[in-house]
């Protein structure tokens, strides 16, 4: 049985994002958690359960890349979605070699937002019965 999209983290070093991402989706019934730092988003996987995280490629400090390689290291199975506002192709093919679902690049539509959930959500009903 697939597991349905409720908890979703939003990662993004800049305030206006953040604010745009939490109040779409609680909107669309979403329960949203947001960290402004990779280090912040770390300790947030660690201590809670999230279905979805949406994650900035460039942050200050530690960027998304890194953030995504300690974040599989809590929760190998954690489902993330990589953003970018800047012309990082390397960066991003890296991070969908090592596992990130999809990849949004800003600015974005809201309805893209949705789309990438559905995807995850279609995904994850194609996964086989255990």
């Amino acid at each position: 049985m697939a597991n349905k999209i409720n908890r979703i983290l939003v990662v993004d070093d800049e305030d206006s994002i953040r604010s745009i991402f939490r109040r779409f989706l609680k909107m669309k019934g979403f329960m949203v958690d947001e960290a402004k730092s990779g280090a912040e988003a770390i300790e947030k996987v660690k201590a809670e359960s999230y279905d979805l995280v949406f994650l900035d490629i460039i942050m200050k400090k530690m960027d998304g890349l890194e953030t995504f390689k300690e974040l599989r290291k809590v929760k190998p199975e954690l489902c993330v979605v990589m953003m970018t506002g800047f012309a990082v192709e390397e960066k991003v093919k890296e991070a969908m070699k090592l596992g990130a679902f999809d990849y949004l690049y800003k600015p974005f539509d809201l309805n893209e937002i949705m789309a990438a959930i559905a995807k995850i959500e279609k995904k994850e009903k194609l996964k086989p019965l255990e």
